[in-house]
């Protein structure tokens, strides 16, 4: 198993945008094969700060995950309304 774990700071203005671009994205992603567990959470610290949790099978399913319609959509939307790049960590099972 491999989990993911990213960390989204948005733009004061663009709040409301980023979790209704973000609602789609979580509920088609779970429905993909491979996926165990997709989650999205609202720091309790800091109300421009989310986080993704994922839990995938293997390399091949966040292959098929980062190349979907839906987690494409997502990346192009989101760029525009981050206060600066992800901090994606990686881990797996051993």
């Amino acid at each position: 198993m491999i989990i993911v774990n990213a960390k989204f700071e948005v733009q004061d203005d663009f709040i409301y945008e980023y979790e209704e671009l973000v609602k789609d994205l979580v509920r088609d992603s779970k429905q993909e094969s491979g996926n165990v567990a997709y989650s999205h959470f609202k720091s309790t610290e800091d109300e421009n700060v989310y986080l993704m949790y994922e839990i995938w099978e293997d390399e091949q399913a966040i292959a098929s995950h980062n190349n979907s319609e839906h987690f494409k959509y997502f990346s192009s939307q989101v760029k525009e309304i981050l206060n600066g790049p992800l901090d994606i960590k990686v881990s797996q099972t051993v």
